[in-house]
């Protein structure tokens, strides 16, 4: 029974992790984005690859240029836990608004533009999906990740 509650426990716990996240995206928080991962932590993610930490400075700067808002959801994550390291993976569902104008033009492309040129300088909604691979681990009992594509 003790060992069904502390895979319960670090379940739960892992979930919150990866709540976590979409939660500094979504605020802008860098200092929560930094917390879920290790120091050593290392993002992959198609646009940055390389520390963690890092990346969270890298994410941040490019969200605030080019998203007025948004919200990212996890939508499933299926957790296998094998004693301080596991490993997940989760798919997320996210949609952000994004400015007009050059910063449409930049981030959506000059195809985009052409195509929406009759309202390209008013704000534009994004929708995209995907999954997290995660390493994560147990260290003084608290969950982080430590590799991420």
């Amino acid at each position: 029974m003790d060992h069904a509650l502390q895979d319960l426990l670090d379940r739960q716990a892992i979930e919150t992790t990866l709540k976590l996240y979409c939660r500094a995206i979504d605020r802008l928080d860098v200092e929560l984005l930094r917390s879920v991962y290790w120091p050593e932590g290392t993002d992959d993610h198609g646009s940055f690859t390389g520390n963690a930490h890092e990346f969270a400075d890298f994410i941040m700067g490019d969200l605030r240029k080019r998203v007025i808002d948004g919200m990212h959801a996890i939508m499933h994550s299926v957790i296998d836990i094998d004693g301080d390291f596991a490993t997940s993976e989760s798919y997320y569902w996210a949609y952000q608004l994004c400015p007009g104008g050059e910063a449409a033009v930049e981030f959506f492309g000059e195809t985009y533009a052409a195509a929406h040129a009759d309202r390209i300088d008013g704000p534009h909604d994004f929708f995209c999906g995907g999954r997290y691979i995660d390493l994560l681990e147990k260290r003084d009992g608290k969950w982080k990740v430590l590799k991420r594509k």
